[in-house]
Parts: C-alpha cells; structure tokens; sequence
C-alpha cells in the first residue's frame, strides 16, 4: 500500500504540474528507507515535463532526467501550507508547496539522470491495461512454474503494480481459489482472471483508490473502493453468505471463500 490504483489517482492529481517547475526542495526528515540524494538539490533543469506512472511508481519525467516517487507503505505527497509530523520533503511547484509524507518511512524518491535504465533495474512486468495483457500472456509464464497462483501475481516482473488487495479481489471475482498452483490453472481460467484483474482495478482507479489507514490523495480525500470490496477485510461471503476465511500467506493477508473458490 500504496497499490497501483492510488499510485495513478496520486498521478493524475499531480498531472496539474506538467509545464510547471520546481522552484525549490528542502529535506526537512532524511530518515527513510534510503538517505535521500543530495542530487535532488541540483536539478539542473527543474521544469516538469510529463508525469506519468510505472508499476507503483511515479514518474516526473524533467527536461534532464526524472524525479521517480515510490510510496512505500505509506507515503502519499500532500498540497498544503504548513508541514506536518511524517513530512520528508518539501517541494515548491510554481508557487504551490507539495510535502512528501511517509509515517512508515518505506518510501523512497529517486533522482535519475537515465529514466529507462533505471526502470530497467527494476524488472518490471507488463501493465495490467497493455493490450497483450490477457490470459495467454499469463499462461505463457505460469507455464514451468509451481508456485501459488497468489504468489505468481505478486511478482512484479510478470505483472507491475499488482498489491494485496486487488490480487484477493480479482482472484474472488475470478473463482479461483488463492493456494491454486499456477500450472494447473487453465487457459480459460487464466482468460478470465485477466478480465477481472482490469475489473477490479478500473473500479478501484475510479473510486480514487482503498484507504484503510494512512492513504490520502494529495487533496487530503480517502479512496473509496474500500466500500466495494468483495471479499478483503470481509467476514462474509455477498454471494453465498459463507463466512470468509483470513489466513497469511507469503507473510500477507489472504481473504478467500472457501465454497466460492473452492477450486
């Protein structure tokens, strides 16, 4: 958490600051996941040009180099006037302050002269809206493997951006049952995973993403799918009123129904 649906929400608020420049930066915490880079205080060019996302990255792609935002666990950037306990990073966007804030401090943000090999580094998988996202695609790499199929959707160099929440949801949606090898799934099956993979995560980018504890877009407003879960951090079933089974897995919460995904 943050997943790709509230990494794209943040991205799309954020898309006011194309054609905008970064004024100035201040570290007012460099206790993260990583010391922050003293580069980061000497864009040579600080003028935004695009911003986009990657996997559960975000991307400020300047006239020489990008800025590259990773939220961790729980970073979100925030647009108000006055820091806050948690704040990292101060930024001035044209005449708008923008903090970067991270209670868990698991985020990180990257300046990188090279954008490519830097996403390069990252083996990330295709994006769940590419149009040769479908079932074949996901067949094609289950095909000699024998982990989970929850386990398989986690890796991020097969799939970018997929996170805990929009894995149990799409595989409920899906009626497939968490612990499923991934060589005994399918073509069909892999087919409609797919569809509910794109599903669920249209509905959650719509609903501006799940808050559950810390995410906020950078306006302060919670996502709201939450209220459209299925199956994560529910006790029962929608659809057949079973109770729903919670156990961890791969150090992970799993929420699944055990007559609905029996198989």
């Amino acid at each position: 958490m943050p997943e790709l649906p509230e990494v794209e929400s943040i991205t799309r608020v954020c898309s006011i600051f194309k054609n905008a420049t970064i004024q100035e930066i201040e570290f007012l915490n460099p206790k993260i996941r990583f010391h922050l880079q003293d580069t980061l205080l000497y864009l040579q060019d600080p003028s935004i040009e695009e911003i986009t996302r990657r996997g559960k990255y975000m991307i400020w792609k300047l006239a020489k180099g990008a800025l590259v935002f990773h939220f961790g666990m729980s970073g979100t950037l925030s647009f108000r006037s006055e820091p806050k306990k948690h704040d990292h990073i101060f930024f001035m966007i044209d005449d708008k302050p923008v903090f970067y804030n991270d209670p868990r401090r698991f985020g990180m943000v990257w300046f990188t002269e090279d954008l490519t090999e830097f996403l390069l580094k990252r083996r990330l998988g295709i994006e769940p809206f590419d149009s040769n996202f479908n079932g074949t695609y996901l067949q094609k790499y289950a095909a000699l493997r024998t982990v989970s199929i929850k386990s398989f959707l986690f890796n991020q160099s097969i799939i970018a951006g997929l996170g805990n929440i929009y894995i149990n949801e799409a595989l409920f949606k899906a009626r497939i049952n968490p612990f499923r090898k991934v060589n005994a799934i399918t073509i069909e099956e892999w087919s409609e995973l797919s569809k509910m993979i794109q599903e669920v995560l249209t509905l959650a980018i719509n609903a501006g993403g799940s808050t559950l504890q810390d995410y906020n877009d950078p306006h302060g407003c919670v996502g709201y799918f939450k209220l459209q879960h299925q199956v994560y951090q529910k006790d029962t079933c929608s659809y057949c009123y079973h109770p729903i089974i919670k156990i961890m897995q791969h150090q992970r919460a799993t929420y699944y129904c055990p007559t609905c995904q029996a198989h």
